[in-house]
């Protein structure tokens, strides 16, 4: 196994540009790779693909462990005899319906040394309890962004995630390396600070990244 990001994978593709590294050959001995801390955006699923690297994602269960994508690759599967998983209503206690939105709320079951107990994760997440299709039957969660990275411009709710595709799918900016400015939850327009890479026409790019 190897363990990529959003850096490393930028850092190889300058190495196929500069070097002519063939990433094919480099990846052919990796039965996988592992991904994890922040979204994979399209530019890079199709990077991944032409270097046929076969990735799995894994995220935080709260806090409380991890959570993985099996072979079906339709959500993240988290160990329930590790802990209690719920998802509740943002700001509240309703516990949503199956297939719905809202926040992960966790209990730890089998850690003696920090036992959180309904630990407010943060995490926005939509669940299912059905059973995936490789035959596991744990909870099964698709995770949408952190509560507290939630703008609303213009009356639209948007999360970083919403933004990395756009972003990395300009070559000066495809790292995807952003901040939203963020004065208050609310605004009317979405401001945002771009990494760019080489000395490019910023004018120019900045009309393509918006």
């Amino acid at each position: 196994f190897f363990m990529l990001s959003s850096p490393v994978i930028y850092g190889l593709e300058r190495l196929v540009r500069e070097k002519g590294i063939d990433m094919v050959d480099l990846f052919s001995s990796f039965k996988a790779c592992i991904y994890g801390g922040e979204p994979i955006g399209p530019r890079m699923q199709r990077t991944m693909d032409r270097w046929g690297v076969k990735v799995f994602e894994f995220s935080s269960l709260g806090d409380s462990g991890t959570i993985w994508e099996c072979q079906a690759k339709d959500g993240f599967h988290a160990w329930e005899d590790i802990a209690i998983v719920e998802v509740l209503e943002p700001g509240g206690d309703r516990h949503v319906a199956d297939g719905e939105g809202g926040e992960l709320v966790v209990t730890a079951i089998h850690n003696k040394t920090d036992p959180l107990i309904r630990y407010r994760s943060g995490d926005f997440v939509r669940y299912t309890k059905a059973p995936c299709a490789c035959g596991r039957e744990h909870v099964r969660l698709w995770l949408a962004g952190r509560l507290g990275d939630e703008v609303v411009v213009d009356g639209v709710s948007i999360l970083p995630r919403d933004i990395w595709t756009a972003v990395e799918e300009v070559p000066e900016t495809a790292a995807a390396l952003f901040q939203i400015i963020r004065p208050q939850r609310e605004m009317t327009e979405l401001k945002l600070r771009v990494g760019y890479d080489g000395q490019p026409d910023l004018d120019d790019v900045a009309r393509r990244v918006a």
